[in-house]
């Protein structure tokens, strides 16, 4: 489970700051109990040394011969193969874009991986999707 003391050692391990408004959203992760599902369609993570890891994991490859940006922090995926992030140093740092594993990732083309403009909505759709699931 996080809080926001283990937000605050994630953000000191990845060199990054999370936007309040995000951390928020992290602390209060709606997705905890994953039992409950049949299909998981998205995972915020909840464990931050997990969380560190997937983030430094991501950042020692290149995609498509490009370095993942740091300033990318990556909160979730699917099934480890779809990561869900934010631009911390974005105007707007509760888009969230998701990567695919299976994609050459263009640091010059983020804006073509947005998923949501909100993360509350992001997190209203994926609810209403694993509910449909059950």
């Amino acid at each position: 489970m996080l809080t926001l003391e283990s937000i605050s050692q994630i953000e000191s391990r990845l060199e990054i700051t999370i936007p309040e408004g995000v951390k928020a959203r992290l602390a209060n992760n709606p997705f905890r109990d994953q039992s409950k599902f049949h299909l998981v369609y998205t995972y915020i993570l909840d464990d931050a040394g997990e969380i560190v890891e997937l983030n430094h994991e991501i950042r020692s490859r290149a995609f498509g011969g490009k370095p993942w940006p740091s300033k990318y922090f990556v909160f979730g995926h699917l099934r480890r193969q779809h990561f869900y992030f934010i631009n911390t140093e974005s105007k707007n740092p509760e888009i969230i874009f998701s990567f695919s594993m299976e994609k050459d990732f263009d640091p010059s083309r983020i804006a073509s991986l947005k998923v949501n403009d909100n993360f509350d909505k992001f997190v209203k759709i994926t609810m209403m999707l694993q509910d449909a699931a059950e």
